[in-house]
């Protein structure tokens, strides 16, 4: 008889951790067991003593918060660039229309190049990568003046502002970012060692309460059906 390798055998419950995996869980479950450990005097840990641990979760506290507003405050400085990604799509086209206003339009496309425009599937345009798109925007106000379209409506004073909000905007996520990376890796440090902790704190309890440990894991703060 052929048995399916996926199937769950009836009466068997699938195991479930006591540790909670996901980060506000788990910084719930350290709290809660910092505090009772600090009731138990007579638990040790050799690696470990109870004041590092508190220290732990409050700097995994600390980090989540950070991550979650330094997170938030990425999205608004990311609709703004594709605002201005928007704009800049559509204007770009105006000064590939005074190219070929000046030189015919298979004669323009020589002139692409120094304004930043780029060939792709959609035509001629400027980078979509936003690095590469920052470049070429830097040489658009350059080429508007060496080719003697700066007065045009879409000439260097409507450039010269769309270039330095670019800038401005790509500076900040590129701070938000590195930011964020800083903080995620100290939250991933903390939260390494505080799931060391937890698990050790565990056989400890196994260890001097054989019979009533399961018991003491639920008074401590451990609680298996909700993870």
């Amino acid at each position: 008889m052929e048995t399916n390798p996926n199937s769950t055998p009836i009466g068997k419950a699938k195991r479930q951790s006591t540790i909670p995996n996901k980060d506000n869980d788990l910084h719930a479950v350290a709290i809660t067991v910092g505090r009772n450990w600090e009731k138990a005097q007579e638990l040790t840990l050799a690696w470990v003593s109870q004041a590092e641990f508190k220290t732990c979760v409050n700097d995994f506290g600390s980090s989540l918060s950070t991550k979650n507003e330094k997170g938030g405050q990425r999205s608004p400085v990311t609709q703004k660039l594709k605002l201005v990604d928007k704009t800049i799509n559509s204007s770009i086209k105006h000064v590939k229309g005074y190219l070929s206003e000046k030189y015919g339009e298979e004669e323009a496309k020589a002139y692409y190049p120094k304004f930043g425009i780029v060939h792709s599937k959609g035509g001629y345009i400027l980078p979509k990568e936003r690095l590469n798109r920052l470049q070429a925007l830097k040489m658009v106000v350059p080429a508007l003046k060496e080719e003697g379209l700066e007065d045009k409506k879409y000439g260097t004073q409507f450039w010269e502002p769309i270039v330095t909000m670019y800038i401005q905007y790509i500076d900040d996520t590129i701070d938000m970012d590195g930011s964020i990376a800083k903080h995620v890796g100290n939250k991933e440090n903390c939260k390494q060692r505080i799931r060391q902790v937890l698990n050790s704190i565990i056989f400890l309890l196994r260890a001097n309460y054989p019979d009533t440990y399961k018991s003491m894991l639920r008074e401590w703060g451990f609680q298996r059906e909700k993870y």
